[in-house]
């Protein structure tokens, strides 16, 4: 039984009701605190409150089970209308949107008078930074559109709750706005009307120009005359402004919708942000989140992507149709910026640029318009085309990489979920493992042998990985984003750099494993820091005449572009000074070719967290192990190494990029392996296919070029990877993919 004391504090005469309804559920877990806390939802009624609390319980009880699922077989299925848990949901959003203001993020002086919440609920720096992307998103299209308008418009927000987006801009487009129209359940309008009467400031701004309508966005029939009545101009250029509702709606639901507006206002604009891509790893854990939430995507599966998505605006009727991925609408705006996050972000600590660009990836700004816009279009026309012309998309040949075919790809189940950690590979059946984080969200703090053996009898089971402990020891093996190479002549492999958290890197020593045959001597090597790379993470190592070479990577201060070189005999590193070199980057990833002498860097992020490093493909080559070396950027080829997230691997003259989120992943998310033959210059693509209840998360894994003996094969092992989704949870994955590269189908290129 719950405790009478968590019973919600602000539902006044309806909270015994309300606690009645928590204690049925019977577990702790069903209390949604901060709702209960934070919320007064005492001027909805009774008939809404109580389904808002059973949903809870049920959806505790069973986890798989949807809304719709729970209308159909609650007693009071029609008590549901105003979908409590959508409205739920805002809520969550309008506090993401407070916490941000709070931190910083951006100024909002009227979000507070509309989220009475106390505390401030605080939110991870990830969830806080995709707030901020989709409100600069969503406030740059809106402005921009008001501020080619050649005549005063009409705004109409749909799904409103708690927006304060006519008080936002209002001061600097009154002129630009004949009346704005806001529209959302009855309970929600009169919730917000009550705040605004009691605030002089909102009423003054409200006067006139500001007409709250409480009504059903899905009765489509009596939605004109609720119109009509607030003397909306139907002749008269509108926009249709929506975040993250028509997604909620069944999909005939959104497309009468949408179907309405191009049949009764002749000249409108649609501008909605919405979620996108719900078939990859990341949009499966989307959908997952929100319909164990009790609020499910309804309308995304029937236009999962942006391509469906634009063809349902052609459907309707929609004379033009725009779709903006939001990562790339992002880094267009800010692209002349020295930083795209304000500066009061960045006192807290953040180091999840994959997560936060997958979230980005996720989510699509739609624009169409319907009659004559005038100048509107002209602003969004151009604005496509300096994205497009930014990231074009690629056009190569591709193959389905299937674990249904063993022959080319195993997926293999782990023993133990890691992420963020570093591997090397230290024979053809033993994988070393270094740091990461495990699947409760504690740091490793161990060095891990991975024994691994594949055979034609145990390709598809779960008894490939067995995993033994080395060493524990919290100083020297506790960190993130190291890197690490295994040298042959010394039959040892070296770690260098990571970091415990955004705020605490690890000291730029050398730890050193030497691998006997029956033990492991641990050495850790320091350097003074005059004459060694200084400590950083996300950086890369690879081997170059015999020889450790290092380039670039962070810490909390800097991006570095520095090259080093430590001689594993000599027991030293020397800096090398090159004419030409890489710009400054992380998160990018190296390998060797050690035939040629060469070392590919692939990728990596600018020092100013949203720019892809556009000069993304290198070798590096020395002539000796006396010459300083040359680094040569492979101009053809940088369009396809745009990418964070990714690890690489060569084998056979060909360059594997593995993972990864890129430039291109708003037009191809699913290219989860790109292959470069180095020699022709050719590239294909390899999209992951697995099955539906499977999710692999491309990033946070570690990547080993492994040589099997007892098979006589070379393969590619995806180790561990994952990590937070947003607010949609954290997924790590559970099992390591492994892929056959004596394939002709993977090798083979048609030059």
């Amino acid at each position: 039984m719950v405790s009478s004391q968590l019973a919600p504090a602000r539902f006044g005469k309806f909270s015994r009701i309300a606690h009645t309804a928590i204690s049925v559920a019977g577990h702790q877990q069903v209390l949604r605190a901060e709702s209960f806390r934070q919320r007064d939802y005492s001027g909805v009624g009774v008939e809404y409150i109580i389904p808002h609390f059973v949903v809870l319980a049920c959806l505790r009880l069973s986890s798989t089970a949807t809304a719709m699922e729970l209308a159909e077989t609650s007693p009071s299925k029609g008590l549901l209308k105003e979908h409590v848990q959508v409205r739920y949901t805002g809520d969550w959003s309008s506090d993401s949107k407070l916490s941000c203001v709070v931190g910083g993020y951006w100024e909002d002086p009227f979000l507070s008078l509309f989220n009475k919440v106390d505390p401030v609920p605080r939110r991870t720096s990830l969830i806080c930074r995709g707030y901020y992307v989709r409100f600069r998103v969503c406030d740059f299209f809106l402005r921009n559109i008001l501020r080619a308008a050649e005549e005063p418009i009409q705004i109409l927000s749909l799904g409103c709750g708690m927006d304060t987006t006519f008080f936002r801009v209002l001061p600097q487009f009154e002129s630009k706005i004949l009346r704005f129209f806001e529209l959302d359940f009855p309970s929600v309008i009169e919730a917000k009307k009550e705040i605004i009467a009691e605030n002089e400031i909102l009423k003054v701004m409200q006067h006139e120009k500001l007409t709250l309508l409480g009504a059903d966005l899905r009765d489509t029939s009596s939605l004109k005359n609720t119109l009509r009545n607030a003397n909306f101009d139907f002749e008269k250029t509108t926009i249709f402004y929506s975040e993250c509702v028509v997604n909620y709606l069944m999909p005939t639901e959104s497309k009468e919708i949408l179907t309405w507006i191009v049949n009764n206002v002749p000249k409108s604009v649609w501008l909605a942000y919405e979620q996108c891509f719900s078939n990859d790893s990341f949009g499966r854990i989307m959908m997952k989140h929100f319909e164990k939430n009790g609020c499910p995507l309804l309308s995304l599966p029937s236009s999962p992507d942006m391509e469906t998505q634009k063809e349902q605006l052609k459907k309707v009727g929609f004379k033009t149709r725009h779709i903006f991925n939001v990562w790339d609408a992002f880094v267009h705006l800010s692209k002349m910026e020295e930083s795209p996050f304000p500066k009061t972000s960045g006192k807290i600590q953040f180091d999840e640029y994959e997560a936060l660009m997958a979230t980005c990836l996720h989510y699509s700004v739609r624009i169409a318009t319907s009659g004559d816009v005038g100048s509107i279009l002209k602003f969004i026309n151009d604005t496509e085309t300096a994205i497009s012309q930014s990231h074009p998309p690629l056009q190569n040949p591709s193959i389905v990489l299937s674990d249904e075919n063993s022959n080319e790809l195993m997926s293999c189940t782990l023993k133990q979920k890691l992420t963020n950690h570093t591997s090397v590979v230290c024979s053809s059946k033993e994988l070393m493992v270094v740091g990461g984080v495990k699947e409760n969200s504690h740091r490793s703090t161990a060095l891990e042998k991975i024994l691994y053996q594949f055979s034609t009898e145990n390709s598809n089971s779960d008894d490939i990985f067995k995993n033994e402990c080395i060493r524990e020891d919290k100083q020297v093996f506790e960190r993130l984003h190291s890197a690490a190479v295994f040298h042959l002549q010394t039959s040892s492999f070296y770690v260098f750099g990571g970091r415990k958290s955004p705020r605490i890197q690890c000291d730029n020593a050398i730890v050193q494993v030497s691998c006997c045959k029956t033990s492991y001597v641990i050495k850790v090597l320091t350097f003074p820091d005059v004459t060694s790379p200084c400590s950083r993470w996300r950086h890369a190592m690879a081997i170059v005449s015999q020889n450790l070479f290092l380039f670039g990577g962070k810490n909390e201060k800097e991006v570095f572009g520095d090259c080093w070189i430590f001689k594993f005999l000599e027991g030293r590193w020397t800096q090398l000074v090159l004419s030409s070199a890489p710009s400054v980057r992380h998160s990018h990833s190296m390998c060797s070719d050690s035939v040629l002498n060469y070392v590919y860097c692939i990728g990596g992020m600018s020092s100013n967290e949203t720019q892809l490093c556009e000069d993304a493909v290198w070798r590096y080559e020395q002539s000796d192990a006396t010459s300083p070396g040359v680094w040569t950027n492979i101009s053809e080829l940088n369009a396809y190494g745009q990418r964070i997230g990714h690890s690489v691997a060569f084998h056979d003259n060909v360059l594997f990029i593995v993972g990864g989120y890129g430039a291109n992943s708003s037009h191809n998310l699913d290219h989860f392996v790109t292959l470069m033959n180095m020699e022709t210059k050719a590239v294909k693509v390899c999209n992951l296919a697995l099955g539906p209840e499977k999710v692999f998360l491309p990033f946070g894994f570690s990547l080993a070029a492994i040589v099997d003996t007892t098979m006589k094969e070379t393969k590619i092992m995806i180790y561990g990877g994952g990590g937070n989704c947003f607010s949609f949870g954290t997924h790590y994955n559970d099992a390591a993919l492994v892929i056959n590269l004596d394939n002709n189908r993977l090798m083979f290129f048609d030059c």
